[in-house]
């Protein structure tokens, strides 16, 4: 269950990885409640709305949860605009600071050794970790944060707190769902498409009430 429980966390993980795969997963055979999950996990990228998965500790319900990502990863591929791959690799990334924030220490590092970022850790006081130099710089935004300018380097690794190393994670998260996506989708059952151009609509129209002002009812953000 343990194991669930951090797939369901982190479904970029290798551990993720290896739930879906021995799940054996036929997309011709998904289960309704998968798809409704990747629908809401889609939906809430592109409406820029935080996803927070029900709080329920059935293995059944974590597994689905685990498999709805890369369910989703299809749909968006579907969808097949950079905007919507960013917005989703986006939204991943931030649901891994809002877990990261309340995990041990071990956990993060586990997160970091799973996206094969180098760093030792610190001595102590306000430093957690020393990020090595070039795995720093590779998760690549251009955000005022990741500026070196703004950081401690000392004999070629990054300083930081525990705070900037959970945010560093979440970028390098980013990169890492971002550089996997778009998947192919050669050969995918038929109802991809139209799951992908539905939500895409929906959008796209959620935008322009948004735009012109117009009331569009509560959204429902524990979805």
């Amino acid at each position: 269950m343990e194991e669930l429980r951090f797939a369901q966390k982190y479904p970029f993980s290798s551990t993720a990885k290896r739930v879906v795969r021995q799940s054996n997963l036929s997309l011709g055979e998904l289960p309704v409640e998968v798809i409704e999950r990747a629908e809401v996990l889609v939906r809430n990228a592109l409406q820029g709305i935080e996803y927070k998965a029900n709080v329920v500790s059935s293995q059944g319900f974590l597994l689905n949860e685990v498999l709805a990502f890369p369910v989703a990863k299809i749909i968006v591929s579907c969808i097949g605009k950079d905007e919507a791959i960013r917005k989703f690799s986006v939204l991943i990334a931030a649901n891994t600071l809002r877990h990261l924030e309340a995990e041990q220490p071990e956990t993060l590092f586990a997160i970091a050794a799973d996206l094969s970022i180098r760093f030792d850790l610190s001595e102590g006081g306000q430093e957690f970790a020393r990020v090595v130099l070039p795995d720093f710089l590779a998760a690549g935004t251009k955000d005022e944060f990741m500026k070196l300018v703004n950081k401690k380097v000392e004999k070629g690794k990054v300083v930081l707190s525990r705070a900037s190393f959970e945010k560093f994670l979440s970028y390098a998260v980013e990169k890492n769902v971002l550089s996997s996506l778009p998947v192919d989708v050669t050969g995918i059952p038929k109802n991809f498409g139209e799951i992908s151009r539905r939500l895409y609509s929906g959008a796209v129209e959620q935008q322009k009430k948004q735009f012109e002002g117009i009331p569009s009812g509560k959204v429902n953000r524990r979805e």
